[in-house]
């Protein structure tokens, strides 16, 4: 097989090994936004509850990482929503509840992408095999 011809399937088997880390990579990041997804759709369940609750009714309150705590509410009407950069603001439970709504449509939205960018790399690996396939068997035949 001519020096030319070893280079080209050289370079093809790196970009089909580059489109297999970009996949394991865009997976990674799927699951990740799928883990915060869950945990703003058990943000908005707790919400959807709150607004089932009367104040002074004890609850138990989430300090985050499994920790708990008991308390009493004394305010049904108003949470704190974290805003971003460790800002946090007062918010109504149903502007909190479309906050919410919001990261979780701009988390499917990503997702989305991600899922495009995972089938384009499958696409690139399919018409990448083919091609190296018969450069092997070229190479098989030259010996």
């Amino acid at each position: 097989m001519p020096e030319q011809d070893q280079k080209e399937m050289q370079q093809k088997v790196q970009k089909y090994q580059q489109l297999q880390q970009q996949m394991q990579t865009f997976e990674q990041y799927k699951e990740q936004i799928e883990a915060e997804r869950e945990k703003l759709e058990e943000t908005k369940k707790s919400l959807e509850e709150l607004e089932n609750t009367e104040k002074g009714q004890e609850m138990l309150f989430s300090l985050g990482s499994g920790a708990h705590v008991i308390g009493e509410l004394k305010d049904d009407s108003k949470v704190l929503v974290d805003l971003g950069a460790d800002v946090h603001a007062k918010k109504e439970v149903s502007e909190a509840q479309r906050l919410i709504d919001n990261r979780i449509d701009k988390i499917d939205d990503t997702k989305q992408e991600i899922n495009e960018n995972i089938d384009k790399a499958q696409e690139e690996m399919q018409d990448i095999v083919p091609e190296i396939q018969k450069m092997q068997q070229m190479q098989n035949t030259d010996q």
